[in-house]
């Protein structure tokens, strides 16, 4: 089944049976588990930068969203992690 709305979005449904709910659920677990480890280790790098593991797991959050993007050089990247040294984390979502 599917809709189209004014705003040009079309939506595409079908039914999902307990096997298919079951594997994406077990695709999601591990995706989200590959996901925090990955942080993690972001977070253990930058231990010499910012040395209060809640900063550095905050600043690693925003380093694995920035790898996620085009606006990603390794100089972008090492500005935001001076910028979360310095206690001065920008909106990720909107810089730079």
């Amino acid at each position: 089944m599917s809709a189209k709305y004014e705003s040009g979005v079309v939506v595409i449904t079908g039914e999902m049976t307990a096997k298919d709910r079951e594997g994406l659920n077990s695709f999601m677990d591990e995706w989200q588990k590959s996901m925090e480890e990955e942080v993690q280790k972001i977070a253990t790098s930058l231990a010499d930068k910012i040395p209060d593991e809640r900063k550095a797991y905050t600043c690693a959050l925003d380093v694995f969203y920035l790898r996620g993007r085009s606006r990603h050089t390794d100089a972008v990247e090492a500005e935001l992690i001076r910028l979360h040294a310095e206690g001065k984390p920008p909106n990720i979502m909107e810089w730079p």
